[in-house]
């Protein structure tokens, strides 16, 4: 699952993308939302990671990685807690939706290699 969140402050909207694979690199899914603004680009991150989730697991998927280009929320979803108090309710939901899963990983990636999410979520902000 590669995702991605974009904020256009101007026009008060967040674009989000969700890429999923299968292990041969065959796309399953690829989706884009967008949302009224949220107050900062790390919440649109986990809101994207939240969004990829949900698409992942109403696609069936019980085995996932999921890749952001957002280290700093990758972090605070892998280590389960967050000094950011204003994306806490939101990494919350996250990890109540990993038990959803048999097996889920998440791990950041440099933005080159999330490309696809990159290109969808952008599309949503220039509407």
């Amino acid at each position: 699952i590669n995702v991605d969140a974009t904020v256009d402050v101007e026009k008060q909207v967040a674009g989000l993308g969700v890429v999923i694979r299968d292990d041969k690199d065959n796309c399953i899914v690829a989706a884009i939302i967008s949302y009224r603004i949220f107050t900062n680009v790390a919440m649109a991150e986990a809101a994207a990671i939240k969004w990829g989730m949900q698409v992942a697991l109403k696609t069936g998927l019980v085995s996932a990685l999921l890749e952001s280009d957002c280290l700093e929320v990758v972090q605070i979803v892998n280590n389960r807690c967050s000094s950011m108090v204003e994306i806490s309710w939101m990494i919350s939901e996250i990890l109540e939706m990993n038990n959803s899963f048999q097996n889920f990983r998440a791990q950041h990636t440099a933005t080159i290699n999330n490309s696809a999410a990159h290109a969808l979520r952008f599309k949503i902000c220039k509407r």
